[in-house]
């Protein structure tokens, strides 16, 4: 709840500083449906004193949905420095094709997905998984889905640790709301929870407020927090972090 307050605080002042919310910018101009939309983004934040810090954030995503089927890529890659030394370097990459079943609403999806995170001894993680989902609602205004899928997720160590192969249960929950003008409030929790080690399970939450600027340009405040139960050694189960970025729509 604290972290929804404060994207929320934070929202509030973005959308006054870039012309509420865009909405007078572009809100009289018609958008001509299109097959593929895309959209790229990048942050940077640096701070000199007694501590040099830095940090620097890419993602890139292409978007296609028709009347019975949709599909996803996207990508996302975070580095980090503190006094010239590298302390967080992290990357995450997903292909998802969904395709409808019955109504519209719910559909059948099958996924990959990628991840490195150095900081977490994790040199790469590969999750391939399907499922079947649920659209409550998908309207410009409220989209609120479910869904339950299976996969097998291989990790391979940075250490000596033995690379491990085990089956997955992944629940997921998407929500987005529009709140004021055009900007709109987001919330993507997944859950990560082994088939083979009882209690043992990650979790991935993502809150974002997304402001546009203008037509293209849109300004994106996200708290991400990963969770793993069973870490490994030296390492905290709990991981977050805020993440502010221009992104491009095209």
């Amino acid at each position: 709840m604290r972290k929804i307050w404060l994207l929320v605080g934070l929202a509030s002042l973005v959308y006054f500083l870039s012309g509420f919310g865009g909405r007078g910018l572009y809100a009289a101009e018609e958008k001509t449906a299109k097959l593929w939309e895309g959209e790229c983004g990048a942050g940077y934040s640096q701070t000199n004193g007694n501590a040099k810090k830095s940090s620097l954030n890419v993602n890139a995503g292409l978007h296609r949905k028709t009347g019975h089927d949709e599909f996803n890529i996207k990508a996302n890659m975070l580095y980090s420095s503190s006094s010239h030394e590298v302390d967080g370097q992290k990357w995450y990459a997903m292909g998802r094709y969904g395709i409808s079943i019955w109504n519209k609403k719910w559909y059948n999806f099958y996924k990959v997905e990628a991840d490195h995170d150095r900081f977490a001894n994790i040199n790469y993680r590969i999750i391939p998984s399907t499922g079947l989902g649920y659209w409550f609602s998908d309207t410009p205004d409220w989209k609120a889905m479910v869904e339950m899928g299976i996969g097998l997720t291989h990790t391979d160590y940075r250490d000596n640790t033995k690379t491990s192969s085990e089956a997955t249960l992944i629940p997921r929950v998407f929500l987005d709301k529009r709140i004021f003008g055009e900007s709109h409030l987001s919330e993507d929790i997944t859950f990560y929870s082994s088939l083979k080690n009882s209690g043992e399970y990650r979790f991935r939450s993502a809150t974002s407020f997304t402001n546009p600027i203008n037509e293209r340009l849109s300004l994106r405040i996200s708290f991400i927090d990963d969770y793993n139960s069973e870490p490994s050694v030296d390492t905290k189960k709990n991981d977050t972090q805020i993440v502010s970025s221009l992104n491009y729509s095209f």
